[in-house]
């Protein structure tokens, strides 16, 4: 029998690192970082207006960073919480919990997106306008610096408030908060 060298375990390949790095069983790696060290990705593809900053900056008056900014270590890249970081610079805070990854950068921008898609967040059920309510009643000065009561234009689309749906029914619609108006059908 030919003598046969005994094998070198495999080299770990970027493609194989990849693979283990993005692990959905992978600990969270929490840090305290200085903002000044957080750099904001330049391909971030999204923006906040300034009402929507105001009210994002109440919320985090209120009950602090309870989300931290991720961050990749590889890259150097804010992944997600790039508003936050604007707030907390504003606020001039020094600095903040971060969850630290290391993710190619592919995956960054994919990590990026999904962390802010509308495609892969719920809904909120009929349930909200009762929790609305007590808000109004319990804490007013949060709906209101917050907006919530905003979201209570989720539930205009009901099927009890819209019996009839037809698209080839002309429609003339009214927002009871805010009067916008909208029509559909033929």
């Amino acid at each position: 029998m030919p003598k046969t060298k005994p094998q070198r375990p495999a080299r770990k390949t970027r493609s194989s690192r990849r693979r283990s790095d993005v692990r959905p069983d992978r600990p969270l790696e929490i840090q305290t970082r200085r903002l000044a060290d957080l750099k904001p990705a330049p391909w971030n593809p999204r923006e906040i207006s300034d009402e929507a900053l105001e009210r994002l900056a109440a919320s985090l008056d209120r009950w602090g960073c309870v989300e931290p900014i991720i961050v990749n270590d590889r890259t150097g890249h804010v992944v997600g919480g790039h508003q936050r970081l604007k707030v907390l610079r504003q606020q001039n805070v020094a600095a903040t919990q971060v969850v630290v990854m290391d993710i190619p950068a592919v995956d960054e921008k994919a990590l990026n997106v999904a962390l802010n898609s509308p495609m892969l967040g719920g809904q909120f059920t009929p349930d909200l306008n009762a929790i609305l309510d007590e808000l109004d009643r319990e804490l007013p000065d949060v709906t209101g610096k917050l907006g919530l009561d905003g979201l209570r234009l989720l539930q205009i689309d009901s099927p009890e408030e819209f019996p009839l749906k037809d698209e080839m029914l002309e429609t003339e619609r009214e927002c009871p908060k805010c009067g916008y108006r909208w029509s559909g059908g033929k």
